[in-house]
């Protein structure tokens, strides 16, 4: 099951974060029609993506998964080198559109690794494709923008799956199986994001920030593994005690302890909103939750730019923790 998870978490992992990382630290200018058609990307992406999920009901056919596969190899390559050589053009037409078609393509591309996430798959796939992700990410130490190269990889890589009988595949663009809990799982999702992204935003030109996403994103993968409530219980509180730290004491954001305890509770997140529970009418994963939760994503990465361009009131950050503090306490209080 690596491969379909390889290619559900590319979108989230690799390509938003790499545009946002793109804009943010190279340059971006929203009044000429470049800054305009990402402001239509970041927008209008996250729209799409809950609409595909929402309606479309079954994967499609072979052949047109290998053609959407191929494009989306060929669009995320035809963005990465021009980037490879030369350098960010924030007012180049040419790459806005460029990155717009990879982004509508590899979509695409995550919507049909959802869809062939099997029913009886367990969570052993979703840890190695974290693991993967993670070294995806070490080559940004050289080349910051090496996520759509990656993006590529993978989506090449999606062409070598098998055929899959149609009774067999999980048809997770259908987001149903609602569980207790799953709203504030995706709350959750959208503070870890908004924290996680803070070390790229201080170190900006200095790459060093792939190590700390790499670090955490291996973190992720052993936090995807952790099962029981009492884990659970442990790895929040600390993902809640590191955030409150870092509002507290801001250096604590370039430190690496901060990056591996959000890592591993962005994998205990994950791993909890996607994987089935024990107490699911169907059993099967639900990956197509990460797609149609693309804004929660995009979401996070605005705020924590927000607070970031306004230092002065970026410790108040940690009043967005107040609900998710609020939620715990009722769970505490039902379980005595």
């Amino acid at each position: 099951m690596t491969r379909q998870w390889l290619l559900t978490l590319q979108l989230p992992l690799l390509f938003v974060p790499g545009l946002f990382i793109g804009l943010v630290t190279y340059g971006s200018n929203f009044e000429v029609l470049a800054g305009y058609l990402y402001i239509v990307i970041l927008i209008g992406l996250p729209l799409l993506a809950a609409l595909l999920s929402r309606k479309l009901t079954a994967p499609p056919k072979p052949v047109a998964e290998l053609v959407l596969l191929a494009l989306g190899a060929a669009t995320a390559a035809a963005v990465y080198l021009p980037l490879h050589s030369g350098y960010w053009h924030e007012a180049s037409t040419a790459q806005a559109l460029r990155i717009a078609a990879c982004a509508v393509m590899l979509l695409l591309c995550s919507l049909i690794g959802a869809a062939r996430i099997l029913r009886n798959s367990s969570g052993d796939g979703l840890a190695a494709a974290l693991l993967v992700i993670a070294l995806c990410w070490l080559p940004a130490l050289v080349y910051p923008l090496v996520p759509f190269l990656a993006c590529a990889l993978i989506c090449l890589l999606g062409l070598t799956l098998p055929p899959t009988a149609g009774e067999t595949v999980r048809t997770a663009f259908a987001t149903g199986n609602k569980r207790p809990g799953d709203g504030w799982l995706r709350y959750g999702l959208f503070l870890i994001v908004l924290e996680f992204i803070l070390v790229a935003l201080d170190y900006q030109g200095e790459t060093i920030w792939a190590l700390h996403i790499a670090g955490g994103l291996v973190a992720a993968a052993l936090g995807s593994r952790a099962s029981g409530s009492t884990a659970g219980w442990l790895i929040a509180g600390a993902a809640i005690s590191a955030t409150l730290a870092a509002c507290l004491w801001p250096p604590f954001v370039l430190h690496p302890a901060h990056s591996l305890i959000l890592g591993m509770v962005l994998g205990w997140a994950i791993a909890r909103l996607c994987l089935p529970g024990a107490a699911d009418a169907s059993p099967g994963p639900r990956p197509a939750l990460l797609i149609s939760g693309l804004h929660l994503w995009l979401l996070g990465l605005l705020v924590a730019q927000i607070f970031y361009s306004n230092l002065v009131v970026a410790h108040y950050r940690g009043l967005l923790l107040l609900p998710l503090l609020w939620c715990l306490f009722n769970r505490l209080r039902q379980s005595r």
